[in-house]
């Protein structure tokens, strides 16, 4: 039987490399669209429960602050805010909306670009 080509076996050791550096991005990958899932998750709280606050006429409740703490310190780099815990629903609710849609911007990567015409808008 013939013996393989020399240089087979670093070949195929190179592809196995690829393979595994390439599962290692989808993960991270993966990882990232779930926090942002998350993230969005919580905004969609926050907007319906602010829309209710503004609807109702209510002034949004001190204790709301470190809810409000925590869902910035869980926002990924890139998403910073200040929700001060004394603004109106309404204000608040603005600045809650256009967080998500940075969220939505983030997770949709590419295709956020494509959707705005952007230069490098997959064809």
């Amino acid at each position: 039987m013939d013996s393989p080509p020399a240089g087979l076996s670093s070949a195929i050791a190179e592809a196995i490399d690829e393979v595994c550096q390439e599962m290692e991005r989808y993960h991270a990958r993966w990882e990232r669209r779930q926090h942002l899932t998350r993230c969005v998750q919580v905004a969609d709280e926050l907007i319906q429960e602010l829309q209710e606050l503004a609807l109702a006429g209510r002034r949004v409740p001190r204790s709301w602050q470190g809810r409000l703490d925590r869902f910035l310190a869980d926002l990924p780099p890139g998403v910073p805010v200040d929700l001060p815990v004394d603004a109106d629903p309404v204000h608040l609710l603005d600045q809650v909306i256009e967080i998500e849609e940075r969220l939505f911007r983030l997770k949709l990567g590419e295709w956020a670009l494509a959707f705005e015409g952007g230069p490098s808008a997959p064809r």
